[in-house]
């Protein structure tokens, strides 16, 4: 087809009429799945020079059970078999076939496999077991398609070649504009995160998942994370004031989304909702109650709905109130519940352990009990024999 369109292309601009048919060379096409297919068998690896394409992406959450297995089987990374994007295979499996030869590599990827903690997952690999260096990178930049429907994603493009043929200055396109064409950098040696790392002791360096601090400081947990569908999160302070205009008795708190932290001059602070009034139909309050229980239970993981019992989108809340979204998850009102009886002691509120549940978003006691233990939350005061409870607020 590409012959006969650059024929066409040749008899345009030379006026003359160029054909080559019936074509007398053809291109040998192995129709199957690549990740299951052994290459060499469809080209002996001393017979390829190259080994390039635009493999399928497919996050390690939206990818199949087969294709989560063909990830964990190729890479080898044990125990639950990591996070990889399915594109990673493609780079593991073209590093395989090219080890010990002089073969070049180039695919374009998501810019995932270069940030966060794919990082450490993949290219400890392709350093180590298939011993390769990086040979030029484009960094992040936006993928344009002139396909119907296009996918608008953020790619990095990524050559590797063999360490003993790898050349001496490597070639780095950064986009000051995502959007715009690149600047090209020469360097010694490139950084898996796609950086001149020429100034580190070991340029293959990772930053690597640990299952307990390295500086002796308690294990960090979740923080705030409200999966709300943005019901319970203003967008400004006008729509914020708007809502308390209508609801009087609704305090609320603000908190400062990640931007406001990254820059400081940052003024689009966003507010939520601690604690609202009137729960009676057609309130405020109410409304925004429904539009959470519609939304969590769709959004919920299933996996971790079944390790909590399904419990972690409910919490019991008194007649007259709704906990909004609180430390870690967000709450789904359940209306009518009664009240528990108030503990207290010394003028303050003293939260049962059912409470504290709800408040930390509906974990296990086995979690706060594990918590406890690791000195990340505060041991209780013991009301009775069989009691104990953590002191709450001052009301």
């Amino acid at each position: 087809m590409m012959d006969h369109i650059m024929n066409n292309r040749l008899s345009l601009e030379f006026g003359q009429t160029y054909t080559r048919i019936p074509l007398e060379t053809s291109p040998h096409i192995a129709h199957g799945d690549a990740l299951e297919m052994d290459w060499a068998e469809v080209l002996p690896p001393e017979s390829c020079s190259f080994v390039f394409g635009n493999p399928p992406f497919g996050g390690s959450k939206f990818q199949s059970k087969a294709q989560r297995a063909q990830v964990r089987r190729i890479a080898h990374l044990g125990g639950a078999g990591g996070t990889l994007d399915y594109v990673t295979a493609w780079f593991i499996k073209a590093g395989e076939y090219a080890r010990g030869t002089r073969i070049r590599i180039g695919f374009v990827a998501t810019n995932s496999i270069t940030q966060g903690e794919q990082v450490a997952q993949l290219w400890p690999v392709l350093f180590d077991r298939c011993e390769l260096e990086i040979a030029f990178a484009h960094r992040t930049f936006a993928w344009g398609s002139d396909a119907r429907g296009k996918a608008h994603v953020h790619v990095v493009i990524i050559g590797l070649d063999g360490r003993e043929s790898v050349p001496a200055r490597k070639r780095l396109f950064s986009y000051p504009d995502i959007n715009g064409d690149p600047e090209e950098t020469r360097h010694a040696v490139l950084s898996p995160y796609l950086f001149d790392a020429g100034g580190l002791a070991d340029p293959h360096l990772t930053v690597r998942e640990e299952s307990a601090p390295v500086n002796g400081l308690p294990r960090l947990i979740s923080g705030s994370q409200p999966i709300d569908n943005g019901q319970y999160i203003f967008s400004s302070e006008e729509a914020r004031d708007e809502f308390l205009s209508a609801e009087p008795r609704t305090p609320s708190v603000p908190s400062a989304r990640v931007e406001s932290f990254l820059t400081p001059a940052c003024n689009d602070c966003r507010m939520r909702v601690e604690v609202a009034g009137d729960l009676r139909a057609g309130s405020r309050p109410h409304q925004l109650g429904g539009g959470v229980r519609s939304f969590a239970p769709a959004s919920v993981n299933a996996r971790e709905s079944e390790k909590t019992g399904g419990k972690i989108y409910s919490v019991q809340s008194t007649p007259g109130f709704l906990v909004a979204v609180s430390a870690i998850l967000p709450f789904v009102l359940e209306e009518g519940t009664p009240a528990r009886p108030r503990q207290r002691r010394n003028g303050l509120r003293m939260l049962l352990i059912e409470e504290m549940q709800s408040r930390l978003g509906g974990v296990s006691r086995p979690t706060i009990y594990r918590w406890m233990r690791h000195g990340q939350l505060e041991r209780p005061v013991r009301l009775t024999p069989n009691r104990v409870a953590w002191p709450g607020v001052d009301e």
